[in-house]
């Protein structure tokens, strides 16, 4: 898939996702069915600000929650194929941007932008 064909398909695919849900449905996908609780404390919100978007995300088709088989009170989170879909499409977004950059600048202006990148994320206790 070309970088303009991932633009098309993105605008079509994510049109019922807030950028906040893609976050989730990242998250999700990167902490490899976590736990409501691990969710919350990777997005740094309450656990029911989770909840509510996670409930959200599963009756939309992108995720279901899966009770523990060690203690039924814990539910771990996994993504349908439909979310998954999303989350690697997000991800090919984000590569198509760093290439990009690293098209557009030379090897010294790139560890220049990485540094400064790297500094406003320290500053946002990222």
């Amino acid at each position: 898939m070309h970088d303009h064909e991932v633009g098309v398909t993105a605008r079509s695919v994510f049109a019922d996702l807030s950028v906040t849900q893609i976050h989730y449905l990242d998250a999700i996908r990167h902490l490899e069915k976590p736990t409501i609780s691990e969710l919350a404390k990777h997005q740094k919100v309450s656990r029911p600000t989770v909840t509510i978007a996670l409930e959200k995300l599963a009756r939309q088709g992108y995720l279901t929650k899966v009770s523990s088989l060690k203690d039924h009170r814990v539910s771990n989170v996994h993504l349908t194929k439909k979310g998954l879909k999303i989350s690697e499409l997000h991800d090919k977004i984000h590569q198509g941007y760093a290439r990009y950059f690293e098209n557009a600048l030379g090897k010294a202006e790139l560890g220049e932008l990485v540094a400064l990148l790297n500094k406003v994320i320290a500053s946002m206790g990222l």
